[in-house]
């Protein structure tokens, strides 16, 4: 259409100045009087649509730059469905840069694997064990760049963030023999969302202080096993191997997990200790019309439904529900969220079956959402891809967003939350994280091997309840530097501790070790300790440089109905709890820790008489002495919270009594049953008679909540008070702490009979007896 206008314009020129040339002087006049005529006409007979547009102005261009979609949105009206504007944009410049590169890359990482990893898998093997890489070839086709995507909002103004689309399907292929047999991986596929964050931003150069790097949820990966491997009596190592290769790429570059690469020194522990953003809490309750997985000659047929939940590295999955299509499953999950924008929660539904899982559907939820959703929210989510047509059904979730606080008062209202759902919960539920960062460790002793003494080979093992966290192995070194952290699921920070064990990776001996109590976090500033503490089982100067800081899980819904259930709002810790912590030294050097230094005991008294919302196990007694007949009374009220104990759920219907038992002369009585499961009142005075050669101050009482029968007892909680440190006299009820049976109380020091009545927070300093 333009160039037949133009034609046509330029035909008509060239006739009407033709035809006005030659009149008299007023030809041109009736030349340039014709010619507004006629484009007069032709802007009448043209459709609007075919107008043209007026040219933009360079502002107009700028601002068309800055928002493409916003600007064509609005000039073109309504534009067709099919066109859309994707977030991520193709570069091809970079998989261009890439391919370029990728031969070299490859000639690296061959040098890399034979020259550092191939030792590192021989020392690993052992001698029994020979191990080499025969070929190392990651092919001639690059890694491919789908898409990246930047952001800009809700982003720390020091920090640039960038998601890469990677996808590969390549020709690589490796080859390895291993005691002499041949084997091998070829026709390797990925496809993944990398995250590159740079940070801090700097004023100087390189105007970046590190990078990390990071899959936001763990990728899809595939390939193929060569040589004997890929025999069939071999076929179902393949899933082996598929299963190990994923659990080692989660534990180094799957959130939590990053890989780290500070390219200055300025700040670089805080480029190494990143807190999370919160915490997320699923429910997941119930499906309805799933897809039918075992067929039936004689009925409809049904599945046997289960629900698998992946947040980065972390999974968990529900129960098996048999024979349903419409199951209901009831169970709470907790899961840390390292970033909330662009990671996403899968949740897989298969069949269970003898052999092999059949997939029935999945669907995501990305994490963001529930968090600017607000507190919590309910929704049946829609199931799709599944290998059973028709892939249909949904699943019903609650979904709940906890924000990390520093705020002591939002611990009981979580702890009172969790109590409620200690029920549906498969494992303990969390009202608090901790982040540790494991530095160095200073003066380790030398380790005997073979007859031979040598500098360690150590590592460290963090566990906290049924986690634990390994660091690499750092090789002959009596001052090793890790530089590792983790993040910790806190079920209860008033009872929990950290267990810290350093091991020589040819010893079964420990070199070192340190239980740290969490509770001593919450009396810290900020809630975070850094300092070297002294290591047990090692040198007399030996220590371990730690960095530690505790968040509590808060959540506005769970403390308004914490708060509706008639708590009081403005009560500290209800707590009645010793616990010793190994003092930092004064020193900014682990070097000058010494293990005689005294212990920093911190003392917290419960404010509360009421025991109606305790949130942490308690017994409520009062001890008396008769000391001219040598006799104890042992006054048992009460109990409290008993259901946070989580041997309790299997005992929820069994009637309850406390035996109390007098050390050493193992003098035992017992109270009434109490049919009570959570608050059981027993108000019963037990006394005991001592021979007069036993004085009472040496004697321990020792307290034990059961049920069951006398030959079938079950503890669901126990307390020793070491009677030297009471002071008799005082009739007022105290509360006591009750930790399940086996476990080591945090403390060091006999605890003290405490009144309810006072409330105080004290720190004192005691020395260690020799």
């Amino acid at each position: 259409m333009p160039i037949f206008a133009l034609l046509l314009d330029t035909v008509y020129d060239i006739c009407a100045f033709g035809l006005f040339k030659d009149q008299n002087e007023f030809g041109v006049y009736w030349f340039a009087a014709a010619r507004i005529v006629w484009l007069v006409v032709k802007w009448i007979a043209t459709p609007s649509n075919y107008r043209a547009a007026p040219a933009r102005t360079l502002p107009e261009l700028f601002d068309f730059t800055l928002d493409e979609q916003k600007t064509i949105l609005e000039s073109s009206g309504k534009i067709p469905s099919w066109i859309h504007f994707p977030d991520l944009e193709r570069v091809e410049w970079l998989n261009i840069l890439l391919a370029r590169l990728w031969p070299p890359f490859g000639v690296f990482m061959d040098k890399m694997f034979k020259e550092i990893l191939e030792p590192i898998i021989k020392t690993a093997f052992g001698s029994k064990i020979s191990f080499q890489f025969d070929k190392v070839d990651f092919g001639s086709i690059p890694v491919r760049v789908n898409g990246v995507k930047g952001y800009k909002d809700n982003v720390d103004r020091k920090e640039i963030m960038l998601d890469w689309e990677l996808y590969y399907k390549g020709d690589a292929e490796f080859t390895v023999y291993v005691s002499g047999i041949r084997a091998g991986v070829k026709n390797v596929q990925l496809h993944g969302t990398l995250r590159i964050t740079l940070k801090p931003v700097l004023n100087d150069m390189p105007f970046v202080g590190g990078v990390e790097v990071y899959f936001l949820n763990p990728p899809v990966i595939d390939f193929d096993l060569t040589n004997l491997l890929n025999a069939p009596g071999f076929l179902s190592l393949k899933q082996t191997v598929h299963q190990q290769v994923m659990d080692n790429l989660k534990q180094f570059t799957v959130l939590p997990n990053k890989i780290s690469i500070p390219f200055t020194d300025i700040a670089h522990k805080e480029f190494l200790f990143d807190l999370p953003a919160g915490l997320i809490r699923v429910h997941v309750i119930a499906g309805k019309n799933l897809p039918v997985a075992d067929p039936s000659l004689i009925g409809p047929g049904s599945s046997d439904p289960y629900v698998k939940i992946m947040l980065g590295a972390k999974e968990a999955r529900t129960k098996t529900i048999f024979k349903s299509l419409n199951p209901k499953w009831d169970e709470v999950f907790d899961f840390i969220v390292s970033e909330a924008q662009g990671q996403k929660i899968n949740f897989e539904v298969y069949d269970q079956d003898r052999q092999q899982d059949d997939f029935l559907g999945k669907f995501s939820v990305d994490s963001g959402s529930v968090r600017s959703a607000g507190d919590s929210f309910s929704h049946w989510y829609n199931i799709s891809g599944g290998s059973r047509a028709p892939s249909t059904g949904q699943i019903n979730l609650k979904l709940s967003w906890f924000d990390l606080s520093k705020d002591r008062a939002d611990l009981n209202a979580t702890l009172y939350e969790n109590r409620q759902l200690s029920q549906y919960a498969v494992s303990p539920l969390s009202s608090a994280v901790v982040l540790v960062l494991i530095d160095s460790a200073s003066a380790l002793p030398r380790v005997t091997n073979s007859g031979k003494d040598r500098d360690p080979n150590s590592s460290v093992v963090l566990t906290l309840g049924s986690q634990t966290f390994t660091t690499r192995v750092v090789a002959h070194s009596t001052t090793p530097i890790w530089e590792q952290q983790t993040l910790l699921y806190v079920h209860n920070p008033l009872t929990e501790q950290i267990a810290i064990l350093l091991k020589d990776d040819s010893s079964p001996l420990p070199i070192g070790n340190l239980e740290f109590p969490i509770a001593a976090l919450l009396e810290a500033d900020n809630f975070a300790m850094e300092a070297p503490f002294p290591l047990k089982g090692s040198g007399p100067r030996s220590a371990i440089r730690l960095r530690m800081t505790l968040r509590l899980a808060t959540n506005a819904e769970v403390r308004d109905s914490y708060l509706l259930a008639g708590t009081p709002s403005n009560t500290d810790l209800k707590s009645s709890l010793i616990l010793s912590v190994p003092a930092p030294s004064q020193s900014s050097s682990a070097n000058s820790m010494d293990s005689s230094n005294p212990l920093v005991v911190v003392k917290s008294l419960n404010p509360s008489t009421s025991p109606d919302f305790l949130t942490t196990p308690r017994i409520n007694i009062a001890l008396t002495s008769a000391p001219k007949s040598n006799a104890l009374a042992v006054e048992i009220f009460e109990a409290c919270s008993l259901d946070s104990l989580w041997e309790l759920a299997q005992a929820t219907k069994q009637k309850m009594y406390v035996v109390c038992t007098l050390l050493p002369m193992k003098l035992k009585q017992q109270t009434g049953e109490s049919s009570t499961i959570d608050n059981p009142t027993f108000r019963e005075r037990l006394q005991f008679s001592l021979s007069p050669k036993i004085e009472l101050k040496d004697c321990t009482v020792h307290l034990q909540v059961v049920f069951g029968s006398s030959m079938f007892q079950k503890s669901l909680g126990e307390v020793k008070i070491p009677l030297r440190n009471v002071t008799f006299g005082r009739d007022e009820p105290s509360w006591f702490e009750l930790l399940p049976k086996g476990v080591t109380p945090p403390i060091t020091v006999p605890p003290l009979l405490l009144p309810v009545t006072q409330s105080s927070v004290s720190v004192v300093k005691l020395t260690p007896s020799k």
